[in-house]
């Protein structure tokens, strides 16, 4: 098929594209369109609101708030430590709230080890989980028309272990959780074993993605998703590979991927060592 032959066919397909959507506007009333509607914050000036940031956050060694993780990692990977750790470490006494959700259940140590400020709340929910997430952000998404979203507490949601939770993972709350994060004032974090878990929408929306050390197919995976345009497939490789090798300075590696900054400083092993890629 020449050029101009694909070109014919998709603007065919497009056309009826289009006319099957106009056919199916009106009819369109299920449950999952009608929650969708419910989550979208219209009222909400979402460009005027800041948030005072720490040091870490000034100088991008992790995500400003309100943003959003993805963290990705086999059990054992290290995954939830790193987690932990950034929490206590670089975002101490940051946030106001945390919320956890877990799809096990078995987040004790985790609740262990977490440094709880003075002022902290931590709550956890283990059950009834997508009417939870659900009820959270129409309750910020009304306090934030009530009084601004700059006006809200600092709040970090967390999704502890959700890899098996696959109706959570594909619910209208949890993608609205990454879609519109900045309407409700709230950073996200997502732990899962694999990275094609998480709905297509929730990936292409995080922020930052922190990686260890995976199968092949995640490899591949990381380089459909996310390979720089000036990068040959096996060169991104090649980069996945040299953040993920063993090191005195790092008992777990793992790549980092800050999609707020700006490509040179984009791609990191750990938090420490950006990795400089050719122009």
């Amino acid at each position: 098929m020449n050029r101009k032959e694909a070109k014919t066919k998709s603007d065919r397909l497009l056309r009826k594209m289009k006319l099957h959507a106009d056919k199916k506007k009106k009819a369109i009333e299920t449950d999952t369109y009608s929650s969708y509607q419910s989550l979208i914050p219209a009222k909400i000036d979402s460009k005027s609101a800041k948030f005072p940031l720490n040091e870490y956050m000034k100088a991008n060694i992790i995500l400003p708030h309100p943003s959003s993780y993805l963290f990705i990692g086999a059990s054992g990977s290290g995954k939830s430590n790193t987690m932990v750790w950034m929490i206590n470490q670089l975002m101490e006494d940051y946030f106001d709230e945390i919320i956890i959700f877990s799809g096990t259940g078995g987040c004790d140590d985790m609740l262990n080890s977490l440094t709880k400020g003075p002022k902290m709340k931590i709550k956890v929910h283990t059950t009834d989980l997508i009417n939870k997430v659900t009820s959270l952000l129409k309750d910020r998404q009304k306090e934030a028309e009530d009084k601004g979203v700059s006006k809200l507490s600092r709040m970090l949601v967390i999704f502890e272990d959700v890899s098996s939770q696959k109706k959570l993972l594909n619910s209208v709350a949890f993608i609205q959780s990454y879609v519109q994060l900045r309407h409700f004032g709230c950073s996200v974090i997502s732990c899962s074993h694999k990275l094609k878990a998480v709905s297509r929408l929730a990936r292409i929306n995080a922020n930052g993605v922190v990686i260890f050390p995976s199968s092949v197919s995640e490899k591949k995976q990381l380089v459909e998703e996310y390979a720089p345009n000036n990068l040959t497939s096996r060169e991104f490789e090649q980069v996945i590979e040299h953040a993920w090798r063993d090191g005195e300075d790092m008992a777990k590696p793992f790549l980092f991927i800050n999609l707020k900054v700006k490509q040179k400083d984009r791609f990191r092993r750990g938090l420490h060592e950006i990795l400089q890629l050719n122009d």
